[in-house]
């Protein structure tokens, strides 16, 4: 999976220019998403909730 193609993403691998610290970001990335990985698709779930006045 790329993950270079994010904005965000682009500039920090261009400020960190060690190559052992952008595969370090890679994999801290990787396993922060990897819960909403399914199928190669990227779910972003959300919670919807409506308060009431009790």
């Amino acid at each position: 999976m790329s993950i270079t193609k994010y904005g965000t993403m682009i500039a920090d691998i261009q400020t960190l220019k060690d190559p052992q610290k952008i595969e370090s970001l890679r994999k801290d990335i990787l396993q922060a998403i990897s819960p909403y990985m399914h199928d190669n698709v990227l779910r972003l779930d959300y919670l919807v909730t409506v308060s009431t006045k009790a």
